[in-house]
């Protein structure tokens, strides 16, 4: 996998080769399921610096709408969210 990939050929480069580590969590079937799913990551990931966001929309903008669930410190990359809901 790419993962393992980038971590054999030293890790992130322009993080001082730091190591990529793969977590995967269930969002569920609701956005406060999803919620529920970004908050245990965050608890358990001190370290976290980057997330992929959930397949539907609505979870994304449920776990990064005030108050947030995933820190703003962290990069997050996922589903495309309406403009008029993200203000």
């Amino acid at each position: 996998m790419a993962v393992d990939h980038i971590n054999a050929q030293g890790g992130v480069k322009a993080l001082g080769g730091a190591k990529l580590k793969l977590v995967v969590l269930d969002s569920g079937d609701s956005t406060e399921k999803a919620k529920s799913a970004a908050q245990r990551m965050v608890a358990q990931e001190p370290d976290l610096v980057a997330a992929s966001a959930a397949y539907l929309s609505s979870f994304t903008l449920a776990v990064t709408v005030w108050p947030f669930t995933v820190p703003e410190s962290v990069a997050l990359h996922g589903s495309v969210v309406p403009p008029d809901e993200v203000t």
